[in-house]
C-alpha cells in the first residue's frame, strides 16, 4: 500500500508541475487582468492527543485591495489522523465572514466550508516532500437557494531541514479546480516561505505567495504576504 501511494504521489508531483507550466503558458487574457496585494495573518493552537491524533484551531484575517480593506476573517477547527510516518488523513470545518464591498448589496456575508484531506510525506536526507489531495465544499449561510461550491485541490511542497538549526525554508505549488463553475476554470498558487521553531512549542512562519486565477471573465493576479504563529501542546500521556 505504501509503495503504491509513493508511486502515485511522485507521479502527481511531476504531472502537477508540467500541468501548471502548460496552463501558465496557455493563459489568454480576454479581459484586463486584475492585480492586487493581500496580507494574511493567523494565530493557531494545535494539540497532539497521541502519536496518531492531532486537533488544531486557528483564526485568520485576510486583507485585500492593496491590504487596505478586510477581505475575510475566519475560524477553523481541524483534526488529523496519522496512519504511519508517511500517510495521514484530515478534516476541517471553517466559519467565514466575507466582506462584499462591490455591487448594490454590500456587507459581510456568512459562509461555511468543510474539507477532507489525504496526505503523503517522505524524506530524502534533509529534504521533506509533502503531497496533499483536498476535497472541499463551501456554502453561503442564510441563503435558501445558495449554490454549494465544490473545489478539488492538489498541493505539493518541499522543505529543507537545516542542520543544527531551528530555521526551515520551504516552497510549494497548489492547483485548484472548480468543477461546477463554468468561468472559474482553475487557480494556481506558488509559495516560498520559512519557519522558525522555538525551543518550547511555538513556531512562527512567514511566506510570499503568488496566486493566479484562471478565468475567462475575471482573471486575477494576486501577491500575498503572510505571517502565522502556532503553539503546539502534546499530551502528557504520550
Amino acid at each position: 500500500m505504501r509503495q503504491m501511494l509513493s508511486l502515485l504521489f511522485r507521479s502527481i508531483w511531476v504531472f502537477t508541475f508540467l500541468f501548471i507550466a502548460s496552463i501558465s503558458m496557455a493563459q489568454e487574457q480576454v479581459v484586463e487582468l486584475e492585480k492586487d496585494v493581500e496580507t494574511w495573518t493567523s494565530v493557531g493552537f494545535s494539540y497532539a492527543i497521541d502519536s496518531r491524533w492531532k486537533v488544531n484551531l486557528y483564526q485568520q484575517l485576510r486583507l485585500k485591495e492593496n491590504s487596505s480593506q478586510v477581505d475575510v476573517y475566519f475560524t477553523q477547527l481541524g483534526v488529523r489522523y496519522k496512519f504511519n510516518r508517511n500517510i495521514s488523513v484530515g478534516a476541517g470545518a471553517r466559519y467565514l465572514r466575507e466582506n462584499d464591498n462591490q455591487g448594490k448589496i454590500q456587507g459581510y456575508e456568512n459562509h461555511f466550508r468543510c474539507n477532507g484531506d489525504l496526505m503523503y510525506r517522505f524524506v530524502v536526507q534533509r529534504f521533506a516532500f509533502k503531497h496533499r489531495l483536498r476535497y472541499q465544499t463551501k456554502t453561503e449561510l442564510n441563503i435558501p437557494d445558495a449554490v454549494e461550491r465544490t473545489t478539488y485541490r492538489l498541493k505539493i511542497a518541499l522543505s529543507y531541514n537545516i542542520k543544527q538549526s531551528d530555521f526551515s525554508p520551504s516552497l510549494s505549488a497548489e492547483l485548484f479546480h472548480y468543477p461546477n463553475l463554468e468561468n472559474d476554470i482553475s487557480k494556481v498558487r506558488y509559495t516560498i516561505g520559512a519557519s522558525y521553531h522555538f525551543k518550547k512549542a511555538s513556531e512562527i512562519a512567514a511566506f510570499y505567495r503568488v496566486e493566479d486565477k484562471r478565468s475567462v471573465i475575471e482573471p486575477k493576479h494576486t501577491q500575498i504576504f503572510g505571517i502565522k504563529y502556532q503553539y503546539t501542546l502534546k499530551s502528557k500521556s504520550r
